[in-house]
């Protein structure tokens, strides 16, 4: 999912309209639907305001699920690894 459509649907699930989001982000709905649609880029600040306006995260806004669940494997791998080493030391530091 890109940016434009997961902040679409945080705008969706807010039950906002375009309007009271541009609003309240101080812009024209135009430029709203642009970023909704992709045909804007938006900057950090403008992120920051639209993670705050829906609740969220920057991190969450940025991170599709695809992503997310290639990140939660790696952490898993990555805790796994951690515990064996832990086991060795202990081991080491027993003998």
């Amino acid at each position: 999912m890109k940016i434009n459509e997961k902040i679409k649907q945080l705008r969706a699930l807010s039950s906002y309209s375009q309007a009271y989001v541009a609003e309240k982000l101080f812009i024209s709905q135009r430029a709203y639907s642009d970023i909704e649609n992709g045909k804007t880029k938006i900057d950090i600040d403008r992120l920051k305001d639209i993670a705050k306006l829906f609740d969220t995260s920057i991190l969450d806004i940025l991170t599709t699920s695809q992503n997310q669940e290639i990140y939660l494997q790696k952490i898993k791998h990555l805790e796994s690894e951690v515990e064996l080493l832990k086991e060795r030391l202990n081991k080491e530091a027993n003998h």
